[in-house]
């Protein structure tokens, strides 16, 4: 495995460790169980939380790239017609500017994904290596042979977590796994449908640009399926618990932070309304009064009466 990805191998062993331990702590049977299950799903969950924030800033830098748009185009189109060399610097230099000027990242989108693959492939190697550990090879951090042999016994219907499609033979077992792949290729599915259908500004899909990303929707989870083939139960289970998530997450941002001119930010629009107007409903004369009055009036301040002077 890449060199570079050996202390968060061991990073990840220590959090995986100290989260079964909890888990224990807070009633699960120690030893070979459904609490090192449990530890792969909250230590994904965990990953998740962290990079939260660069979620929420790639929202943000998502509408930017939206709202700069038509300017783009409108340079692409200035050097639509010209091939020579200075006019693609050119394009290539008024682009970058335009992003720096506004604040925009092409490749924020990307961010979450990049920062989760570390991390996500050192968990592959951890649980992969958990098998080769509990026969005697070098421990990763705090999983050594006791520990990778309490790992590969717990079982997850019938499967340890080390197992992969190819290393069982029963059909139960293999039934089982197929069911679970599909099920992360599924959740996958309907996250990617849910957010380019409702959450994508209505003028963008008649760009032709949105038809191929429409066409990736049904591409994207076939090309996740077949690798699963080969991956262990274990990296299945997490592959699952961070698409669930990922599933949640843009449903809550089409709920509460929806792109603007997207089909989710017309409905959110219209929900704020419906309350606004039950609101009226059930204010009383004298509120329903106040609320009429013009903001000028509302805001006006009311001058005290001048007393005049008596004169001595």
């Amino acid at each position: 495995m890449l060199g570079f990805l050996k202390p968060i191998e061991v990073l990840m062993s220590y959090i995986f460790y100290y989260i079964h331990n909890f888990l224990v702590f807070i009633g699960f049977n120690s030893g070979p169980g459904v609490a090192w299950i449990f530890s792969i799903v909250l230590l994904t969950v965990l990953i998740r939380v962290c990079i939260l924030p660069v979620f929420i800033k790639t929202i943000h830098s998502t509408r930017k790239m939206q709202a700069i748009q038509p300017q783009i185009r409108a340079i692409q189109k200035k050097y639509k017609n010209k091939k020579d060399q200075a006019s693609r610097e050119a394009l290539s230099r008024e682009t970058m500017a335009l992003y720096k000027k506004e604040g925009a990242n092409p490749f924020g989108s990307c961010l979450p994904l990049l920062l989760q693959a570390p991390f996500f492939l050192s968990l592959y190697q951890t649980l992969s290596s958990i098998k080769v550990i509990s026969e005697g090879a070098s421990p990763i951090g705090k999983i050594d042979k006791s520990v990778a042999e309490q790992i590969e016994s717990s079982s997850f219907f019938n499967l340890n977590l080390s197992d992969t499609f190819q290393t069982i033979n029963g059909i139960n077992e293999k039934t089982v796994l197929m069911f679970l792949m599909l099920t992360i290729s599924l959740v996958m599915f309907i996250s990617q449908k849910v957010v380019t259908q409702k959450n994508v500004p209505i003028a963008t899909k008649e760009d032709p640009m949105y038809r191929t990303q429409k066409m990736m929707i049904y591409v994207f989870p076939i090309l996740t399926l077949l690798p699963c083939f080969i991956l262990p139960t274990g990296i299945l289970l997490y592959m699952l618990t961070t698409n669930i998530w990922t599933l949640l997450q843009g449903v809550w941002q089409i709920y509460f932070i929806p792109t603007p001119g997207s089909e989710a930010a017309i409905a959110k629009e219209k929900r704020e309304k419906k309350k606004k107007s039950q609101e009226i409903l059930n204010l009383n004369p004298e509120e329903f009064e106040e609320y009429n009055k013009p903001d000028v009036l509302k805001t006006q301040r009311k001058q005290p009466n001048k007393k005049k002077k008596k004169k001595v």
